[in-house]
């Protein structure tokens, strides 16, 4: 894969959570003007489909809804997500980019989502 920037290198704990959803944003939004070229990395203890395809009850909760939505905007503007809590139980060294067995890799190719876990 061509060079990488992470986000988790420039967010304190996870990028995904509530109180760093702004930063995360404004981060990610900086780095795609400044570098159009660069695969945007972005390591969560969200999983994947927490983000993308969240459950969502028929109440109104506009600022639930909010959250969802620039989560998505996150995610959608990068490259490739890292998805689930480390476990330290299922830590494998031998795994590349993730560090435990529950944790799977998802590639943006052009708008559609891969899972790639198997094929690393």
């Amino acid at each position: 894969m061509q060079d990488k920037i992470v986000i988790n290198d420039y967010i304190e704990n996870d990028p995904l959570s509530k109180e760093n959803l702004d930063k995360t944003l404004e981060t990610v939004d900086e780095i795609r003007l400044l570098f159009p070229n660069k695969s945007i990395w972005i390591y969560s203890g969200y999983t994947w489909n927490q983000v993308i395809n969240p459950i969502i009850t028929d109440d109104f909760n506009p600022k639930r809804d909010e959250l969802i939505h620039k989560r998505q905007n996150i995610v959608k503007q990068c490259t490739v997500m890292v998805d689930g809590r480390y476990i330290d139980s299922q830590r494998d060294i031998t795994l590349k980019w993730r560090g435990s067995l529950n944790q799977n890799i998802w590639k943006n190719c052009n708008g559609i989502w891969e899972n790639i876990t198997n094929e690393i």
